[in-house]
């Protein structure tokens, strides 16, 4: 069976996130499916672009064919952002012929953003192939939130069109997002058949390199967080209570790992609120990730207070500190909480640097038998749920439905 995925943001180990779609190939490709994927040249998570010359560039990774796109660079993550989405669709159109004679059996269009949706929907049509729509995060409905976007704005106009025309048209949506789809029910007209198909880690292909550093050279108790350092992930809050616990117990250390558009602003209140406990590792390459969790005493998690939010939490730094055998501190508003549901871990509210601080301290008081015992549930519960094994399997029961 051949599949083309779709995505915008087609990350690799080599070029850095988002990886769910090279971790599903993948485990396709090993159950006999023919997989290749389209993706932007240019996304601001990525590591460096994929483009070779800034042309379009072609690479098999792991058995997937990659096509990435030469679609527009951008440094600021305003208008030129939106350039280069719509970019995207331009240059996917250029593919068509190309996508007629591989003659796809399933195409696959990952959001966000969605705007590739109008290619892949068309194309569908042209190789009478199933069209699958899976949703990340719910647009527009987080970029509202998160923006302080109203419904007129045009780019909010833009996504709206392409989601409904997503939902109209294809004859699968899969979400990552417990929640997500009653409320894509109640809210839009939906022709196809609706799966929950979770995000996870794939424990089967690990990158683990040692790494070392000062500042886990000594005895302090250590909170860690990797990932982004963006307005989504509302790591001030942390710092706020790392101010606090600096004057009432200096003997806790903040680690964080990640670099992000927003790492000048921590980085400048670190300088001045003279946080001695508070240290920015920058970006680290992934290989070194998990070295990192582990030398940790908790991992921290945290979101800004968003309605999206409810139906589901599925950022890959949570499955990663599962895997890594850590006590978690998750900082979210939902109804469907993983940290709650694995009992590894304390869950609070989110944007609140007191509960943040309370439940460092709980976790302070805590012995390491305990600690260690909340990090082995964590990693139990994800072997049991949340691995690329089983969702590509459940990927494959879809296939078969829709």
């Amino acid at each position: 069976m051949k599949l083309l995925i779709i995505s915008h943001a087609a990350g690799t180990p080599e070029i850095g996130p988002n990886m769910r779609t090279f971790y599903l190939a993948r485990h396709l490709v090993k159950q006999g499916f023919e997989v290749e994927i389209m993706g932007s040249g240019h996304f601001h998570k990525y590591k460096k672009s994929p483009l070779e010359n800034e042309k379009y560039t072609t690479k098999t990774i792991e058995g997937i064919k990659y096509h990435w796109l030469p679609t527009r660079a951008y440094k600021k993550r305003n208008y030129q952002q939106v350039l280069n989405q719509l970019s995207f669709v331009r240059e996917l159109f250029k593919m068509k012929n190309y996508v007629m004679k591989y003659n796809p059996d399933i195409i696959l269009m990952s959001s966000p953003p969605p705007f590739g949706i109008y290619f892949g929907s068309k194309m569908a049509k042209r190789c009478k192939a199933k069209l699958i729509f899976e949703i990340r995060d719910l647009w527009p409905e987080i970029i509202m939130e998160l923006g302080n976007f109203s419904n007129s704005h045009p780019y909010i106009k833009l996504i709206k069109h392409a989601i409904r025309h997503a939902y109209k048209n294809a004859d699968g949506i899969v979400s990552v997002k417990p929640g997500d789809l009653k409320y894509i029910e109640n809210h839009y007209q939906v022709k196809g058949k609706t799966k929950f198909i979770p995000n996870g880690f794939d424990h089967t292909l690990i990158y683990d390199e040692d790494f070392s550093h000062d500042c886990f050279n000594n005895d302090k108790f250590k909170i860690v967080y990797t990932g982004a350092l963006s307005n989504y992930y509302a790591i001030e809050y942390l710092l706020f209570a790392a101010e606090k616990l600096q004057i009432t117990h200096p003997q806790i250390k903040f680690i964080i790992v990640g670099d992000g558009e927003d790492r000048p602003d921590y980085e400048k209140y670190k300088e001045e609120k003279k946080l001695e406990n508070v240290v920015f590792l920058g970006h680290l390459p992934k290989k070194n990730m998990l070295s990192v969790i582990r030398q940790a005493d908790i991992a921290y998690l945290g979101l800004r207070n968003t309605k999206a939010n409810e139906f589901g939490i599925s950022t890959n730094k949570l499955y990663e500190y599962m895997y890594a055998k850590k006590p978690i501190l998750a900082s979210y508003n939902t109804q469907f909480d993983l940290v709650k549901e694995a009992r590894n871990g304390y869950s609070i509210a989110a944007e609140n640097a007191e509960e943040i601080e309370k439940a460092i301290l709980k976790f302070y008081s805590l012995s390491q038998n305990e600690r260690d015992g909340m990090g082995e549930r964590g990693y139990e519960y994800l072997l049991k749920n949340h691995t690329f094994d089983k969702i590509s399997e459940e990927y494959i029961k879809f296939f078969n439905i829709i």
